[in-house]
């Protein structure tokens, strides 16, 4: 389900069976790496539509959170209160992605799962590459929440940003 008005109607007519909230993170730069983070963004936006459309019924994707680029400590508070707000109400997984490095300040809080997503420069690639990098992507990603959602852990592990996705299919936390 997205945040939309049809799909609300439906979240709230069936709320027990949404247990995840996946919200992608997303910088915002308007100096010389405007592309790149333009990029980024389209490429977190597909990857979070795949996942939402693959566990439709299961996760609500939310509208991004957009940040400056410049100001990553805003980035921390932001996060923290979504999930502040967001645990009062009945989600058991609160998933952030993004594409940029979360300070590590807030890694190590147990309440936030940070999903990392690997920048990739889109307006690089030819149609059929993006959809192979999205597809695969959004591959590892779906793994590692299965993952979360055997495990039954509210807190689940936490993802570091020097780990890759791959890393947390195969072992342990």
């Amino acid at each position: 389900m997205r945040w939309t008005a049809v799909d609300a109607e439906k979240f709230f007519r069936s709320k027990e069976y949404v247990d995840t909230v996946l919200i992608p993170v997303m910088p915002v730069s308007f100096q010389e790496n405007c592309i790149d983070h333009a990029g980024e963004s389209e490429y977190l936006h597909l990857v979070s539509a795949g996942l939402e459309k693959q566990f439709q019924g299961r996760v609500l994707l939310m509208p991004p959170l957009i940040y400056c680029a410049s100001r990553d400590n805003c980035i921390i508070h932001v996060l923290l209160h979504w999930t502040e707000v967001l645990e009062t109400e009945f989600f058991q997984h609160i998933c952030f992605l993004t594409v940029e490095k979360i300070p590590q300040q807030l890694i190590t809080d147990k309440r936030v799962k940070v999903l990392p997503v690997p920048a990739i420069p889109m307006h690089q690639l030819d149609r059929h590459n993006q959809k192979i990098m999205i597809n695969e992507q959004i591959d590892q990603l779906s793994r590692l929440l299965k993952k979360f959602w055997m495990a039954g852990e509210k807190d689940g592990p936490v993802m570091s940003m020097n780990r890759t996705v791959d890393s947390y299919i195969t072992n342990e936390t």
